[in-house]
C-alpha cells in the first residue's frame, strides 16, 4: 500500500495489522488473556525458546557491536548460550522459568547481553504493555509492579543494568561538548525542540538528533534561509544522532546526492536488493515533477561522532560514497535492518536482521563507520576522547557586545578640599567576559579603580581641568572576542 505521511510523503510498502496499529490503547491484537496467565506450561516454555533460537540462528544479523555475534554466527545461539556463563544464567534461570514474570525479566537481561547500541531490544514489548492502560489490570502487570513480590537473584538487575549504562557512558562526553557549544551560541539563527540551525559566515549548520518526519519542515526552513543569506557550505551535524526513520534518510540522500535508493545485502544468502524511494521533496503533499526541481546550490558536509548510529551512521557513509566530505569522529555503525519479531506467546522484540544496508559501489556494509576527511577528536592517554576542539566550526568568535560610554564630569572644589570624591564617568554594559580598567595617563591625584572603573579625585586637588585616559579591557568569552578600548575622561574641578 502507498502511504503519504504528513511532511514527508515518501512512497513505500508496509504490512498492515501490526501490534498496536496507530493507537496503543486500541491494540490490533489484545494480549490480555496471555498476560493474565502468569504460569507457563512446559510446552509453552520449550516453544518460546525454540522460536528464540530460530530467530537468532536464521534471522539475526550478528552485528559486530554485540560481543556474542561471532560465536552465534559460527556455532549457533544454543551452543553459544551453553558456553557462556552469563547467557546460561539468563536462559536457565529466567527464560526457561515457568513464571512469566521471570521470563520477562530474563528478556530484559538478554537485552543487556546482546546490546548492539540500539537495534536489538529483547524487552521492547515489556515497556509497551506497561505503558498501555489496556493491560494495566492484567495479572502479569500487577505482579511485576508489586514491590512485595519476591524475585530471585535481585543482584542481576544491578548487574545487567550496569552493562547497559557502561555502553551508554562513552556517549556522555559528546553530548556535553555539543551542549556547551550550542547553548547560548550567538550564531544561532533558529532553535526548535528537534533541531538547531546556525550560520557562521558562509557556513550553515543544521543539527538534529533523530531522523523524524517532523524534522523535515525545519530543515526546509533552514535550507531556504541559507539560500537567501549567502551560505555556500551546508553542514549536517549528526554528532549526537542515534538514528530513526529510514524514509527521512532517503529524503536527505535525495537532497544531497539526487539518489534516495537503498541497497541491502543479506549476509546469509548473499541476495542484493536495490530499493528506490520516491520523496515529496518540496513537501507540498504531492508526488510530481516539481519534486525534481528542488535543488540547493550548496557544498554539503557532514559531522559525525561515535554516537552517530543507524541512520546517523548510514547518511555519512552513503554521503562519503558520493564524494561528500565527513568530519569529526568515525560514526558508530548500526547498518542491520531492524526486524520486529512476534512470538506465539505474544513476546515482541526488535532484532538486528540479516539484511544489511550496504554501499552501492562495493556492496560492503557500513559497520566500520564513515571514512573521515578530517578527524576533530583527540585521544587521551587513558583511551578516552577529548572533544574540546570538536565544535570549533560553530565556535568562531564574534565581536564583543560590550558598549563603553563616557561622560565628562564636574566636581566641586569645595568638596575636594574637604575629602576625596568618587565619580563614575565610564560605564560598560552588555560585556561578554570580565571587565577591567587601567589609568594610562593623567594627574597623579586622580586614580582609577581597576575593578569598578570608578575615578577618585583625591582630597586637596586644586581647581582646574583634568584629562584622564583610561584603558577598558573585556576578556571575551567562549563565543565573543576580547575588547580593548581607550577612552578619555574630562574632569572639571571648580
Amino acid at each position: 500500500m502507498r502511504i503519504q505521511q504528513k511532511n514527508i510523503c515518501i512512497e513505500y510498502f508496509t504490512n498492515i495489522g501490526n501490534e498496536t496499529g496507530v493507537d496503543p490503547e486500541n491494540p490490533y491484537v489484545n494480549k490480555s488473556a496471555i498476560l493474565n496467565t502468569v504460569t507457563r506450561t512446559a510446552a509453552e516454555i520449550a516453544l518460546a525458546y525454540d522460536e528464540l533460537m530460530f530467530d537468532m540462528d536464521e534471522l539475526y544479523g550478528c552485528p559486530p557491536h554485540c560481543k556474542y555475534s561471532e560465536a552465534i554466527k559460527k556455532d549457533g545461539f544454543d551452543k553459544t548460550v551453553k558456553a557462556d556463563a552469563d547467557l546460561s544464567h539468563v536462559v536457565n534461570e529466567y527464560l526457561m522459568n515457568a513464571d512469566r514474570v521471570e521470563q520477562y525479566q530474563g528478556m530484559n537481561f538478554l537485552t543487556a547481553l546482546l546490546n548492539d547500541h540500539g537495534h536489538t531490544g529483547m524487552s521492547s514489548f515489556i515497556s509497551e504493555i506497561f505503558s498501555s492502560q489496556v493491560y494495566a489490570g492484567t495479572e502479569l502487570v500487577k505482579q511485576w509492579s508489586d514491590p512485595n513480590r519476591v524475585k530471585r537473584f535481585p543482584e542481576d538487575t544491578d548487574k545487567y543494568n550496569a552493562l547497559l549504562m557502561a555502553s551508554e557512558a562513552v556517549k556522555g562526553p559528546v553530548f556535553m561538548a555539543r551542549n556547551e557549544a550550542y547553548t547560548g551560541n550567538p550564531h544561532t539563527v533558529k532553535e526548535w525542540d528537534l533541531a538547531s540551525y546556525l550560520q557562521v559566515g558562509d557556513k550553515g549548520i543544521f543539527a538534529f538528533d533523530r531522523f523524524n518526519a517532523e524534522v523535515l519542515p525545519l530543515l526546509k526552513e533552514a535550507l531556504d534561509h541559507a539560500a537567501s543569506h549567502g551560505v555556500k557550505e551546508f553542514w549536517f551535524d549528526l554528532s549526537c544522532n542515534g538514528g530513526g526513520d529510514e524514509r527521512v534518510l532517503a529524503y536527505l540522500m535525495k537532497l544531497m546526492t539526487g539518489d534516495g535508493t537503498f541497497y541491502y545485502k543479506n549476509f546469509k544468502t548473499g541476495n542484493k536488493v536495490a530499493m528506490p524511494i520516491k520523496a515529496d521533496m518540496n513537501q507540498d503533499g504531492v508526488f510530481d515533477e516539481k519534486d525534481d526541481s528542488v535543488k540547493y546550490d550548496f557544498d554539503y558536509k557532514v559531522i559525525t561522532s561515535l554516537v552517530s548510529f543507524s541512520c546517523g551512521n548510514a547518511l555519512p557513509c552513503l554521503a562519503a560514497d558520493a564524494g561528500i566530505p565527513i568530519y569529526g569522529q568515525t560514526s558508530g555503525g548500526g547498518t542491520c535492518l531492524v526486524y520486529m519479531m512476534n512470538h506465539s506467546d505474544s513476546m515482541k522484540f526488535m532484532l538486528s536482521s540479516t539484511n544489511v544496508l550496504s554501499s552501492p559501489k562495493t556492496w560492503n556494509n557500513f559497520e566500520a563507520g564513515a571514512p573521515l576527511t578530517e578527524e576533530w577528536v583527540k585521544t587521551n592517554a587513558d583511551g578516552s576522547y577529548d572533544y574540546s576542539d570538536f565544535y570549533n566550526i560553530i565556535m568562531a568568535k564574534v565581536k564583543n557586545t560590550a558598549k563603553v560610554t563616557v561622560k565628562n564630569a564636574k566636581v566641586s572644589v569645595k568638596k575636594v578640599m574637604k575629602k576625596a570624591v568618587t565619580i563614575s564617568p565610564v560605564t560598560v554594559k552588555n560585556a561578554q567576559g570580565d571587565v577591567s580598567y587601567a589609568k594610562v595617563k593623567g594627574n597623579k591625584k586622580i586614580t582609577v579603580n581597576k575593578k569598578t572603573g570608578k575615578i577618585m579625585i583625591n582630597k586637596g586637588t586644586k581647581a582646574g581641568k583634568y584629562t584622564v585616559k583610561v584603558q577598558v579591557k573585556v576578556t571575551g568569552s567562549q563565543f565573543y572576542k576580547p575588547l580593548n578600548k581607550m577612552v578619555t575622561v574630562k574632569i572639571s574641578v571648580k
